[in-house]
């Protein structure tokens, strides 16, 4: 890339990273976003299966059934994970708010990586449970994008290669914690995983097996936001 070439302020600063391997990061920036944060801090991630002919009363074509949540609740010291997945062959939409219902606390920041996804599976469920609709809305009013202080180019990471996904960020800012050693290592794997159980694509004797693979690889999500999280913390730090 030579260096009069044109570019925006993020993609010159994706190339001045990528150049000198050297990270940019602003502790200003991320200890501000850090401080909208409120505690209990309620980390949370949906996996979903798109079908693309509708299956339960309420669904339109391709709309996401939401099947699982894994959620991991941080107040002061104290970290409880709580998790949900759905594999009988019906409509989950009961159980999923249900659970959810019963699981996340009403007050407080709720964080996920990329909000536009879990922010539309909740008004997707409040337009199907209209009873619904008021915690679903007050949930939505306390979504926390994480993935913000990467998109916004508060830290940039030449491990990131420029990408600002969550297994783009996670390798670098805490490699101890790895998706490579499941047996289920991303969104897509996990819907079709969970698809072959519904539809009876898989063995009776191994539903219990491939259950428990969606339960960690969900849990490995939330963790992941955590230990980002912490790691953000400690940068923040450095602008006292």
């Amino acid at each position: 890339m030579p260096d009069q070439a044109e570019l925006s302020a993020v993609q010159a600063n994706q190339v001045a990273v990528a150049k000198s391997q050297k990270s940019l990061v602003d502790p200003l920036a991320i200890a501000s976003f850090l401080s909208d944060i409120k505690s209990p801090i309620s980390f949370l991630d949906y996996e979903t299966f798109p079908a693309a002919v509708p299956r339960f009363d309420g669904y339109r074509p391709f709309d996401q059934i939401p099947f699982q949540y894994s959620l991991d609740v941080v107040d002061g010291l104290n970290l409880k994970h709580h998790e949900f997945l759905f594999t009988d062959n019906c409509n989950p939409d009961a159980s999923f708010v249900a659970s959810l219902e019963r699981h996340l606390p009403t007050t407080g920041s709720v964080v996920v990586w990329n909000k536009t996804f879990e922010i539309s599976i909740n008004n997707r469920l409040a337009a199907r449970n209209p009873e619904a609709g008021p915690m679903m809305e007050a949930l939505n009013e306390r979504v926390v994008d994480l993935e913000d202080v990467f998109r916004q180019q508060m830290l940039v990471h030449p491990g990131f290669r420029g990408r600002t996904s969550l297994k783009s960020v996670l390798p670098t800012l805490v490699p101890d914690l790895t998706y490579e050693n499941q047996v289920i290592q991303d969104g897509g794997t996990a819907s079709a995983t969970w698809n072959r159980i519904v539809t009876g694509d898989i063995s009776a004797d191994a539903i219990q097996r491939h259950r428990q693979d969606l339960l960690t690889y969900c849990a490995l999500d939330t963790r992941a936001m955590v230990e980002i999280w912490r790691v953000l913390q400690r940068i923040a730090e450095q602008a006292d």
